[in-house]
């Protein structure tokens, strides 16, 4: 069995690559690669574990985050959302 894209989870990955948000690396096709893209719900749970987005976040990865938005076909309100529940869940795990 091939192993498929961690981004997208469509194409056939060609590449290993180190993440820009964490000690992990992700299977990347060479189209997700080559737009720089990284694992929403990774990207979602490396922001929770900072603050709150995107007040409590450095410019550069806000920055990054609204240029992969139309790319994961995601608006500024839904990840925001998503790092709130993340947030929230963390929260009720480690209180």
């Amino acid at each position: 069995m091939k192993k498929m894209c961690d981004v997208c989870g469509a194409h056939e990955a060609v590449q290993i690559a180190c993440s820009a948000y964490g000690a992990t690396s992700y299977a990347f096709c060479s189209e997700c690669l080559s737009k720089g893209l990284e694992p929403y719900g990774a990207v979602v749970s490396y922001i929770a574990c900072a603050g709150h987005f995107p007040k409590n976040i450095r410019r550069e990865y806000v920055e990054d985050v609204h240029r992969m938005l139309p790319l994961w076909d995601k608006t500024e309100e839904e990840f925001i959302q998503d790092v709130e529940t993340m947030i929230e869940k963390e929260e009720y795990l480690c209180p």
